[in-house]
């Protein structure tokens, strides 16, 4: 192991591509893109506000989301970022956050409830707002091959949609006991999911009517 880069700021929060490329954001809008190689270098790109969570993409999109929650989007690191069309709140939190698609889209999750989707190709459109019946979510993830977004929440269920039919229901997949913390989405429609009771919950996304294969990992999964 070796570090890096010690940075005056808080750091809380980072995402990488396939490359092993990453974003890192902190607090007083500290925002780097790390090129990994053999001299690793960095740029620094100006958030401007506290950041809760950031979305890096192999296309080298960087979404942002800010502990005020406002959202802002890189479309490329070298150009001016876009800024949802959001209201400021001091608790909502723009965080988790993904960035996905063609256009692309921007998910994100504040304390009002709900998964906020922005298409950044009509920027000044209000983002359309599902799922505010599941209260608060805690967690995000992207399946690309399934076309699909899916949903954790504060209660421990997963909510999934399917991307060409946002406005049908969602479906559900019941089995945790406490909060989702994390969701990742592998090849072949593979879904992992962490929980604050202790438990890795392994789904088939092609088949939720089977049971997960459930791991006790004997403490909180961050």
């Amino acid at each position: 192991n070796r570090v890096l880069y010690r940075s005056p700021q808080r750091l809380q929060a980072l995402s990488a591509d396939r490359r092993g490329h990453f974003v890192v954001g902190g607090s007083e809008g500290s925002l780097l893109l790390w090129t990994m190689g053999d001299t690793p270098q960095y740029i620094r790109l100006d958030a401007q506000r506290d950041i809760s969570d950031v979305a890096f993409s192999s296309s080298e999109q960087i979404a942002v989301g800010h502990l005020d929650g406002r959202v802002s989007f890189w479309p490329k690191p070298d150009v001016a970022p876009l800024s949802a069309p959001a209201k400021s709140n001091a608790a909502a939190h723009a965080q988790p956050i993904a960035v996905f698609g063609s256009a692309p889209m921007l998910a994100w999750a504040g304390y009002d409830g709900g998964v906020h989707l922005w298409n950044t190709s009509t920027p000044d459109r209000q983002p359309q707002i599902i799922g505010k019946s599941l209260g608060r979510v805690t967690a995000l993830a992207v399946d690309v091959e399934g076309n699909q977004i899916l949903a954790g929440t504060l209660g421990g269920d997963i909510a999934i949609w399917d991307l060409d039919d946002l406005s049908a229901p969602f479906h559900k997949l019941v089995g945790h006991a406490s909060q989702i913390t994390s969701l990742a989405v592998a090849a072949g429609g593979r879904l992992a999911s962490g929980s604050l009771d202790n438990t890795i919950r392994l789904w088939n996304l092609a088949r939720t009517d089977l049971p997960p294969v459930t791991i006790d990992h004997g403490a909180w999964v961050w």
